[in-house]
């Protein structure tokens, strides 16, 4: 979420004109919504890389995204999901790490989540948006899981 806020990247760019166009939905799990709150307060006031300026503009914006659900679909956590997340961790303690770091619990549930919305959508118009490698593997590694396109942002860094 913050690389689109930040700009950073085309593709998400790309995704949001189509939310906005009505030709997809953009699912952000619940948990996501706190994520990224922290993630603008650590840039302003941790790291100090954002002015207070884009701190407040960046909180405001993000807020009002959320709160009617017409940008972004905050995406409720539900048992579902805790049980998809039994395929997801065979997947996460079988697929070689070469060198990645392993998947957070949160992690895990998105991709559990995405499970859970190819259930609702065409398996094939469902896709787990990350700059997480790992997450993106996993979610590769199976034709279970939602695919994942991996974004990065214009300096070319990733999540992990």
């Amino acid at each position: 979420m913050v690389l689109f806020y930040q700009k950073a990247n085309k593709k998400l760019d790309e995704i949001f004109v189509s939310q906005t166009n009505k030709k997809a939905t953009v699912y952000l799990p619940q948990f996501c919504v706190a994520e990224t709150f922290n993630t603008f307060a650590r840039l302003y006031y941790k790291d100090k890389s954002i002015s207070e300026e884009l701190y407040n503009s960046l909180t405001e914006l993000f807020k009002e995204h959320i709160k009617d659900r017409k940008l972004l679909y905050c995406y409720d956590l539900h048992r579902y999901h805790n049980l998809n997340a039994d395929a997801v961790i065979r997947a996460e303690h079988t697929v070689p790490y070469n060198g990645d770091i392993s998947l957070s619990t949160l992690d895990i549930l998105i991709i559990a989540m995405g499970i859970e919305l190819m259930h609702i959508h065409p398996p094939k118009n469902v896709y787990v948006v990350t700059g997480d490698k790992r997450l993106h593997k996993i979610c590769n590694s199976s034709n279970s899981f939602p695919t994942s396109m991996l974004v990065r942002d214009r300096r070319g860094k990733t999540k992990k």
